[in-house]
């Protein structure tokens, strides 16, 4: 037996070092098809570009392609929260007269509870996308290509969008002091279609103070929504 022992158990090992050798052959394969694809289809792309795999892709990029995951999943949420942004964005841009934000007092308030709670679910989002990006194992060249990849399709989007949501509710909390202002002086106040009058220089005073924060802080946010768009272009 001792002779068969020892003609078996060169092949097994033989058979086993072939099998780690395919493996690295396969990892490096994967490895140089996620270099070329974060390269070409996301860093040499203008603006914020975030392809889904096709069966191929997939195929292709082997194990990789639950590291693209990462930037994936977060660029689906991303976009979620704009979607469920856009209505108190809308509440916003729709009382634009000092009689509609009165009006408007309550609607005010609940698009600033659903931005609280987009920013909520963004920022979780985020943190869980920073950790996962944290235990990622890659070599070198991996490396250097992903975090370019990661810096323009999660950080860079993901602090601009927080601003966006940040300056939102700025401008939609500054709407609520202004109504409340104006309600408090609704016997001093007089609606002229788009003009709010006033009968005392103090009121006119506070008035215009109201009404320039509020323009100061729409001026900001259109700044930062053509960043965005610019960023997404």
């Amino acid at each position: 037996m001792k002779p068969l022992a020892r003609k078996v158990f060169p092949f097994l090992f033989a058979g086993l070092a072939l099998l780690a050798l395919s493996a690295c052959s396969n990892e490096a394969g994967e490895r140089k098809a996620f270099i070329e694809f974060l390269q070409t289809r996301i860093v040499d792309q203008p603006g914020l570009r975030v392809p889904k795999l096709t069966d191929e892709e997939q195929k292709s990029l082997g194990r990789y392609a639950a590291q693209y995951a990462v930037i994936g999943d977060f660029n689906d949420s991303m976009g979620k929260a704009f979607n469920e942004a856009s209505p108190a964005i809308q509440t916003m841009a729709s009382l634009s007269t000092p009689q509609a934000l009165v009006q408007g007092q309550a609607r005010i308030g609940e698009a600033r509870a659903a931005l609280a709670k987009v920013k909520g679910q963004l920022g979780d989002q985020l943190s869980k996308t920073q950790a996962d990006r944290a235990k990622l194992e890659q070599p070198d060249d991996l490396k250097t290509v992903f975090q370019a990849a990661y810096e323009k399709t999660v950080v860079k989007p993901s602090e601009l969008m927080l601003k966006v949501l940040d300056q939102t509710d700025g401008i939609l909390a500054e709407a609520q002091d202004f109504s409340a202002f104006l309600k408090a002086n609704e016997a001093s106040v007089t609606f002229n279609g788009p003009l709010v009058e006033v009968n005392s220089p103090a009121l006119l005073e506070e008035l215009n103070a109201h009404l320039g924060a509020l323009n100061d802080k729409r001026q900001k946010l259109m700044e930062l929504q053509s960043e965005l768009n610019a960023m997404v272009r």
